[in-house]
C-alpha cells in the first residue's frame, strides 16, 4: 500500500486543475475543466528535462515588456536573465536551440528599449510622468512586445 499524502494522493504527487473559459461560435458559453495528478520532483535536471522552451520564451518576453512598461527595469532584467539561464541549462534538442535563440533577439530588443528609456529618464527626469511623455515609436515597440506571438517570435527580425 502506498502511502497517502493530502487529498488522497500518493507521496509525490500533486493535483493540477486548469479551468478554460470560452464562447462558441453561436453564443453558448462554455467551461472545460481538467484536473490532473502530476508527479513532483526535487531533482532540477528531471524538473527542467521537458520544458516547452517556446512558452518559456515567449512568456518571459511578454512579462518583461508589461513591467518595462511600468518602468520596473531592474525586474524586467531580472527575469530575461533568469529564463534565459534556464533555457542555457535546458537546450537538448534543436526546437529548444531554436527558441533560445528567438528568446536572445526578442531580449536584446526589449533591453536596449530599456537601456533607451532609462538614459532619457536620467538626462529628462521624466520618470514620474513616463506613460505621458513615452512616444508613439516607444508605445508601439512595447505594445508588440507585451503581445508578441509565436510567429513573429521566430522570425528574428
Amino acid at each position: 500500500r502506498q502511502a497517502q499524502g493530502q487529498e488522497g494522493l500518493p507521496l509525490g504527487q500533486v493535483k493540477v486543475q486548469v479551468q478554460l473559459r470560452y464562447t462558441k461560435p453561436d453564443g453558448e458559453q462554455r467551461l472545460l475543466v481538467r484536473t490532473l495528478a502530476l508527479p513532483i520532483t526535487v531533482n532540477r535536471e528531471e524538473a527542467e528535462a521537458d520544458i516547452d522552451a517556446t512558452v518559456l520564451a515567449l512568456h518571459t518576453i511578454q512579462g518583461a515588456a508589461r513591467l518595462a512598461q511600468m518602468g520596473r527595469y531592474p525586474d524586467a532584467r531580472v527575469s530575461q536573465i533568469s529564463a534565459q539561464r534556464l533555457l542555457q541549462r535546458a537546450m537538448y534538442t534543436e526546437a529548444h536551440q531554436q527558441a533560445y535563440l528567438s528568446y536572445i533577439v526578442q531580449a536584446e530588443k526589449l533591453d536596449q528599449f530599456m537601456r533607451e528609456a532609462e538614459m532619457q529618464e536620467k538626462v529628462f527626469g521624466t520618470s514620474k510622468c513616463r506613460p505621458k511623455t513615452r512616444d508613439d515609436e516607444a508605445s508601439k515597440a512595447m505594445y508588440q512586445m507585451k503581445n508578441v506571438c509565436r510567429t513573429a517570435f521566430f522570425a528574428r527580425e
